[in-house]
């Protein structure tokens, strides 16, 4: 069925009756064995973060004290511990038990073992009550258990990609779709309302970056971004007002040249350097921790997301089913998101997907220079530059290392079995 006889009622049924087109990619990417490994795998690594703290973690996953039953882990974590004072004083080690259940790694990623400090290899001696207690994957200088920081590591990497991903994805697309859809001379604006959002804009940003800091020393960047995003919605209130309630008719309309100006940014930021300025960001921020770091990535990333689905939406808009469509008096925001933006979002993923391979690489590098996540945060990047420490540490760089580039593997497999799958169309 070609793409124009969706507007005719015969087209409209035979849409309605078939499978989606996402549905349709995934069928494809499953019957490609290099799909089924990356799902599998990207499953896995998923697993792995969702039951992090049920792998490794220093307390019980169940056990009986004193005739009374407790659920150690799953308290914690839902906030619902009912445990006596000595719970909070004494070891989890060292308490008698009638019955327990650990752990498969019976250590957190910030527990001190302090007769395993100063770099025990997985193949040393330790000091350990049993086999269970053993540090496969060896301790760095503290005492901290590595596989432990490796699981927990890894749920700190797919926080960050799945928000990169949804971020980057989201300022991407609407920036590109913007100036590839509408170009320079398609998009007018109401002159009121032009002039009003700008003011507005600027407001904000003057009131809360500029007035908020002025009044009260020591504001946080959150306190500044949440008085910022006030002025931001007071002003939205006044344009859906004047929208409302002030007729067209009486105010022109201004073209924008959208092309012209997003294309220069994106010609701007490319010019910049993303590590370099994502250091200079988090020494702004000050207060380093992983929330920032999944915000500050996207907000510097976006611009190749950005590119690529302009590109992709020059060519759908001189479509012939494009045309068809506005024939029909179909708004344009209608065919934009409708009708345009979903037969170009497909090879936008793929390069979603690449861009969420070099954000793997981006926070390990900041968490490696110490930057990004907070002192207490374990990352694979932390437990890559505990290694500078000790030359003779040589698990602290090749099993954080492989977690790396398995990743990255993963990642670009996934690309080539999409890439595939989106080919595989008629």
């Amino acid at each position: 069925m070609w793409p124009f006889d969706i507007f005719t009622r015969k087209g409209l049924r035979d849409v309605q009756g078939a499978p989606s087109w996402g549905r349709l990619v995934w069928r494809r990417l499953w019957r490609q064995r290099r799909g089924k490994v990356a799902i599998g795998l990207l499953s896995g690594w998923l697993l792995l973060a969702l039951l992090a703290d049920f792998l490794a973690n220093d307390k019980p996953l169940w056990c009986r004290v004193d005739g009374f039953t407790y659920w150690p882990v799953w308290e914690e974590l839902t906030g619902t511990q009912q445990w006596p004072a000595d719970f909070y004083s004494t070891s989890w080690y060292e308490r008698a038990y009638e019955a327990v259940v650990w752990p498969p790694v019976p250590w957190a990623a910030h527990t001190l073992d302090s007769r395993n400090r100063n770099y025990k290899g997985p193949f040393d001696l330790q000091d350990v009550p049993s086999r269970r207690f053993r540090h496969w994957l060896g301790t760095d200088r503290m005492g901290r258990d590595v596989l432990a920081g490796m699981i927990h590591g890894a749920r700190i990497a797919l926080i960050v990609c799945v928000v990169a991903f949804v971020l980057a994805g989201l300022i991407g697309i609407l920036i590109g779709g913007l100036a590839g859809f509408w170009g320079d001379d398609r998009m007018r604006v109401r002159a009121d309302l032009l002039v009003l959002g700008v003011l507005g804009l600027a407001t904000g940003l003057y009131e809360g970056f500029v007035a908020g800091p002025y009044e009260e020393e020591g504001t946080s960047l959150l306190a500044m971004a949440w008085r910022a995003a006030q002025w931001w919605l007071g002003a939205a209130l006044v344009l859906w007002l004047v929208w409302r309630f002030v007729p067209e008719r009486w105010m022109p309309r201004w073209r924008l040249p959208l092309d012209l100006w997003i294309m220069r940014l994106i010609e701007l930021m490319d010019t910049l350097p993303v590590l370099l300025i994502l250091i200079v960001l988090s020494a702004v921020v000050g207060t380093a921790s992983i929330v920032w770091t999944m915000l500050l990535i996207p907000l510097i990333g976006w611009y190749a997301i950005a590119r690529f689905t302009r590109g992709e939406l020059l060519s759908v808009r001189a479509r012939t089913w494009i045309e068809a469509a506005r024939t029909l008096g179909l708004p344009e925001w209608r065919i934009f998101w409708r009708h345009a933006l979903p037969n170009a979002i497909g090879p936008v993923l793929i390069v979603l997907v690449y861009f969420t391979a070099d954000v793997v690489a981006i926070e390990a590098s900041l968490s490696f220079l110490g930057l990004g996540t907070a002192p207490d945060e374990i990352t694979w990047g932390k437990l890559l530059a505990e290694s500078r420490h000790n030359i003779r540490a040589w698990w602290l760089a090749v099993f954080p290392g492989m977690a790396i580039f398995g990743v990255l593997w993963l990642l670009h497999t996934l690309v080539g079995a999409l890439n595939n799958a989106l080919e595989d169309r008629q």
